[in-house]
C-alpha cells in the first residue's frame, strides 16, 4: 500500500486529469501536474472497461503500483501523477508495461 503523502485525493485526481499535461502509449496515458510539494504523488485509474472483472483490474493496479514503489527514489519531487490505463493493458506482459511506465516517466521528464 502507497503511504499517505504518495496518495492523491479525488480532487487532486480530477485537477491533474483537467490541467494536467498528457503522455500516452497504446496501453497507458500518464498526465501529471507540478504540485509544488516535497513529494510526488501518483494513482492508477483502471476503467471496468479494461477488464469486467475486478481481481484483473487490482492486478494491473497492484503491479503498476509496486513498480511506482521500487522507483520511487528516483522520482523528482512536486508531481502529481495520474496513471490511466487502456483496455489493451491486460494483453501484454509485466516487463512491457514497466518499459512503457519508465518511457512516459521520462518523457515527462519526471525521472
Amino acid at each position: 500500500m502507497l503511504p499517505k503523502n504518495r496518495r492523491l485525493t479525488n480532487e487532486e485526481i480530477e485537477t491533474v486529469i483537467r490541467k494536467g499535461v498528457t503522455n500516452h502509449t497504446p496501453f497507458l496515458y500518464i498526465k501529471s501536474l507540478l504540485n509544488n510539494s516535497e513529494n510526488t504523488s501518483f494513482t492508477v485509474v483502471i476503467s471496468s472497461k479494461v477488464n469486467k472483472k475486478a481481481v484483473v483490474r487490482n492486478k494491473i493496479k497492484r503491479q503498476i503500483r509496486a513498480f511506482l514503489i521500487r522507483k520511487k527514489g528516483q522520482f523528482k519531487n512536486g508531481y502529481n501523477i495520474v496513471f490511466i490505463t487502456k483496455p489493451g493493458v491486460t494483453n501484454i506482459k509485466l516487463e512491457d508495461l514497466q518499459s512503457a511506465i519508465l518511457y512516459l516517466l521520462s518523457k515527462n521528464k519526471i525521472i
